[in-house]
């Protein structure tokens, strides 16, 4: 039996069984005839693993592989490029679901030019009573015109996204470039996608929105327990852009990164989950230290300066954050035990 041209990797953790359904009924019904479906059992421990062997037996482009571990997101997608067949491959998280025609768009454009190291189309996000909402529609554009060329740092830039999901990519560039997922770690996708804009040299697009990205509140990145990952995993990819000589040539884009993912996302995030004031500032001392040590002129950087600047009421919080989270931190404080003592 031929190999199939494109090997379709999908990780599954007790994923709701209408979410899982829904996955599955996207893919196993593309338009692409010349595909496999891995779905890798990330040691669910609910019924998944007897569910999805039953699916198996249904289609015959289905493989099921018990991962048995846990492993989290990014041991299984490992698991599942060493087990990949196909010349080409993708990813497609089990709570997300794809365009019918996705894969054949994506294969068809792959194949146009030899010099591409991967192609990508858009994406909307799917939140069940808001329906479908556009979230890449400013800069669809930008990202169209790197269509094909040598990338710059400055082109990589306008590369948005921090997934993998929505491109299809060679299967030697992975290997090629010793390229994996963090196991056991959440935000894999910060780490290799980031990783993965530095290494290529041409990308093509897709004018299409194909892949819908599910708002889960229960999804594995939607917990506070994952931000202990995120500020780990930003550090570590620190160290391998330094490994691969990776950082001082592209050294915009990663200060501008960190600056983003490891400080203000971080920060933003801590605030959000209602953690207590005072470990949100002991956070934030901990990550400017850090942001200051590895770029220490990092507000001269013209990106996070125009990132700062776009958004009027983004602005107040990154300012809040570089300048006066002391003092919000005090008063918020001083609130406290205001309240504390009335009571």
């Amino acid at each position: 039996m031929p190999n199939p041209a494109v090997s379709i990797i999908v990780p599954v953790y007790n994923t709701k069984k209408e979410y899982l359904d829904k996955c599955i009924e996207s893919l196993v019904n593309q338009t692409l005839q010349n595909i496999e479906l891995i779905f890798v059992d990330d040691g669910s421990t609910d019924d998944t693993l007897d569910y999805l062997r039953a699916k198996e037996k249904m289609y015959p482009q289905m493989r099921v592989i018990a991962q048995g571990e846990n492993r989290r997101q990014g041991g299984a997608r490992n698991t599942g490029i060493r087990a990949a067949r196909g010349e080409y491959i993708a990813f497609c998280d089990s709570d997300d679901f794809v365009d019918i025609t996705m894969y054949e768009k994506l294969y068809k454009k792959i194949i146009s030019r030899a010099d591409y190291d991967a192609v990508r189309c858009f994406l909307k996000l799917y939140e069940g009573q808001r329906g479908y909402i556009d979230c890449q529609e400013s800069y669809r554009e930008e990202m169209q015109r790197l269509d094909g060329v040598v990338l710059t740092e400055a082109d990589r830039f306008l590369v948005k996204g921090g997934s993998v999901c929505g491109a299809l990519i060679k299967k030697k560039f992975f290997v090629e470039n010793e390229l994996w997922f963090p196991e056991h770690r959440q935000y894999e996708d910060n780490f290799t996608w980031q990783l993965f804009k530095l290494l290529m040299r041409k990308m093509g697009f897709v004018d299409e929105d194909l892949y819908f990205y599910r708002m889960n509140e229960g999804s594995t990145t939607h917990n506070p327990q994952a931000l202990k990952d995120r500020i780990y995993l930003e550090d570590l990819k620190i160290k391998e852009l330094k490994r691969r000589n990776l950082f001082e040539n592209n050294y915009l884009y990663n200060e501008y990164q960190y600056f983003v993912l490891a400080y203000v996302n971080v920060i933003l995030s801590m605030i959000d989950f209602k953690y207590t004031a005072q470990d949100v500032f002991r956070t934030y001392l901990t990550q400017k230290r850090k942001l200051k040590q590895l770029f220490p002129n990092y507000r001269q950087n013209k990106y996070i300066d125009e990132l700062m600047n776009e958004d009027p009421a983004r602005t107040k919080w990154y300012w809040m954050l570089d300048h006066a989270f002391p003092v919000y931190y005090t008063l918020k404080q001083i609130l406290a035990l205001r309240a504390k003592c009335r009571a």
